[in-house]
């Protein structure tokens, strides 16, 4: 799956990093995925990152053919 988002407006100061975080289905809770690291450089200036869906599917996220993806990006 691949996760992009329009970066803020700065205010004359960089954005740095990004918090990426994925709703996991069965216990509500959000986690951030190794695979879109928001501190990561070259994730930063492109403001796109890719996650599996083998890691869509594992714990924590546990989810299924046609549900949902809820996803939280911060700078």
């Amino acid at each position: 799956m691949q996760i992009s988002w329009t970066g803020p407006d700065a205010n004359g100061l960089a954005v740095t990093a990004y918090e990426i975080v994925i709703l996991a289905k069965d216990i509500n809770l959000w986690f951030a995925t190794s695979t879109c690291d928001g501190s990561d450089g070259t994730i930063v200036s492109a403001k796109t990152c890719a996650v599996p869906m083998t890691t869509l599917r594992s714990a924590p996220y546990a989810l299924v053919l046609n549900d949902e993806v809820k996803v939280k990006v911060r700078a």
